[in-house]
C-alpha cells in the first residue's frame, strides 16, 4: 500500500474551504479545463469543452431572455415593439439582478459548506466492510475479486445477496 501524504494546509478561512473542497468528490463534469481538452486531442473533448463552457451558458442565457421578454409582454403589458436600447437596458438589468443575487448568496453557501460536519476516517478493513454488508469476510473477499456480480437488494436498499456470475456459469 503506498504511503499517503497530506498536502500542507493553507492558512486562513479561504484556505480551509479550498482544502475541504479539494478533498470532496467531483460530481460536476461541467468544468473541464481547456488544458485537459487540448491534451486529449479528440474532437469530442473539444466539443464537450465548447458545449459546457460556451454554448450551454449562452443557450441558457438566451432562453432566460426570451422567457423574461415573454413574461413581461404577456403579464405586465409591455408594448410589443420596444426600441432596441430599451430592450438592451431591460436585459442588462435582468442580468445585473441575477449577478447581484448570485454574489449575495455566495457567502451564505460558503458558511453552509464550513458548517458541514467533517469526518476523517481511515480505510475500512475487510472485517468492518463485511460486518456492514452482513456477509462473511471470505464471501466479501471473493466478491471483491469477481469481475462480474449480480447484486440483489431489498426494498430498503440493503444487500440481500450477491452472486459471482463467472462462478454461476462455471468459468474459473
Amino acid at each position: 500500500m503506498p504511503l499517503e501524504t497530506t498536502p500542507p494546509r493553507p492558512r486562513g478561512n479561504r484556505g480551509r474551504l479550498a482544502a475541504r473542497r479539494a478533498g470532496m468528490p467531483i460530481i460536476d463534469a461541467s468544468r473541464p479545463s481547456w488544458d485537459r481538452s487540448v491534451q486529449s486531442g479528440t474532437g469530442r473533448a473539444l466539443w464537450r469543452f465548447a458545449w459546457l463552457r460556451l454554448l450551454r451558458p449562452l443557450l441558457v442565457t438566451l432562453l432566460w431572455i426570451v422567457a423574461v421578454r415573454y413574461a413581461w409582454t404577456h403579464f405586465f403589458g409591455l408594448p410589443d415593439e420596444l426600441p432596441v436600447w430599451q430592450q438592451v437596458a431591460l436585459y442588462g438589468v435582468a442580468v445585473a439582478v441575477i449577478l447581484v443575487l448570485m454574489l449575495g448568496l455566495a457567502p451564505l453557501r460558503r458558511r453552509e459548506v464550513e458548517r458541514e460536519p467533517q469526518s476523517v476516517t481511515g480505510e475500512s478493513t475487510l472485517s468492518e466492510m463485511s460486518d456492514f454488508a452482513g456477509l462473511l469476510p471470505q464471501e466479501l473477499d471473493e466478491l471483491q475479486r469477481a469481475q462480474r456480480l449480480v447484486v440483489h437488494h431489498d426494498s430498503d436498499g440493503s444487500l440481500q445477496r450477491a452472486e459471482d456470475t463467472a462462478r454461476l456459469l462455471g468459468k474459473p
